[in-house]
C-alpha cells in the first residue's frame, strides 16, 4: 500500500471528510481491519485567507510546496490538495517535489466526460468561481463551463465563508443554492460542479433536478 500526503485544514471540515472517505475505499477494498497510510498536514487556513483575498497566489504556492516536500521528505508517495481553490496553484507545487500531486479538476473532467455532458455549471468560492483553471481543463475535455453572475457568485461565497465551513447548514442556503442552479439551468447548464469541498455538506443530488459532481 502507496502512502498518501495530504494537505488540509482549508477548511478542517471538508479535510475530515477526506480522511474518512480514503480509508473508507481503503477498507472495502482490502477489507478486514486495513485502512489507508495517510500523512495529514493541517494547515490554518485563517492565515492564507487574507493573501487569496489579495491575489497573492504565488506567496500561497510557496507555502503549500513548503509543505509538499516534508510530505515528501516524511515518506508520502503523493499529495493531495484537499481544496478546490488552491488548485489555482497546482503547477508550482508539482515543480517542488519529485512525487505526483493528484488534480481534483482533472478527476472531476473525467467523470462530466463520462456522463456525456457538453455544458455544466461551476460553484465554488469567488477564487475558483472567477479564475479560469476549471474552464481550461473542462476545455480541453470538449466541456462549457457556465459561471454564476457576480451577485450569485457573491452568495455562494459569501454562505461558504460564513456557514458552511463552521458546519452550518440551513434550509434558506440551500433554497438560495438551489434557486442559482435552476437559474443556470436556464442558460443551459446539463449538471453542476460543486467545486468546493464544503458545498456537499448542504447541496446533496436528492436535492439537486441537474446532475451533481462532487469534487470532494
Amino acid at each position: 500500500m502507496k502512502t498518501l500526503g495530504l494537505i488540509g485544514g482549508t477548511t478542517w471540515v471538508s479535510t475530515v471528510d477526506y480522511y474518512a472517505y480514503i480509508n473508507q475505499l481503503t477498507n472495502e477494498k482490502l477489507g478486514a481491519n486495513s485502512s489507508a497510510r495517510l500523512l495529514l498536514y493541517s494547515v490554518n487556513f485563517q492565515e492564507y485567507l487574507p493573501r487569496a483575498e489579495a491575489g497573492a497566489w504565488s506567496s500561497i504556492g510557496e507555502s503549500l510546496s513548503t509543505l509538499a516536500r516534508q510530505l515528501e521528505a516524511n515518506g508520502a508517495e503523493a499529495v493531495v490538495l484537499c481544496v478546490n481553490t488552491m488548485h489555482i496553484v497546482p503547477e508550482q507545487v508539482q515543480a517542488s517535489i519529485g512525487i505526483p500531486l493528484l488534480h481534483i479538476v482533472k478527476a472531476v473532467a473525467r467523470e462530466i466526460r463520462q456522463s456525456h455532458l457538453q455544458k455544466v455549471a461551476l460553484l465554488g468560492t469567488r477564487f475558483t468561481m472567477q479564475h479560469h483553471f476549471y474552464p481550461d481543463i473542462l476545455r480541453r475535455s470538449g466541456i462549457e463551463t457556465i459561471r454564476p453572475t457576480p451577485a450569485e457568485q457573491e452568495f455562494i461565497h459569501q454562505a461558504i465563508f460564513a456557514e458552511l465551513q463552521k458546519q452550518i447548514l440551513r434550509d434558506e442556503t440551500r433554497r438560495g443554492y438551489l434557486e442559482i442552479i435552476d437559474a443556470l439551468a436556464h442558460r443551459g447548464a446539463q449538471g453542476v460542479m460543486l467545486a468546493c469541498t464544503e458545498i456537499p455538506l448542504l447541496v446533496k443530488q436528492e436535492h439537486c433536478r441537474l446532475p451533481i459532481f462532487d469534487s470532494t
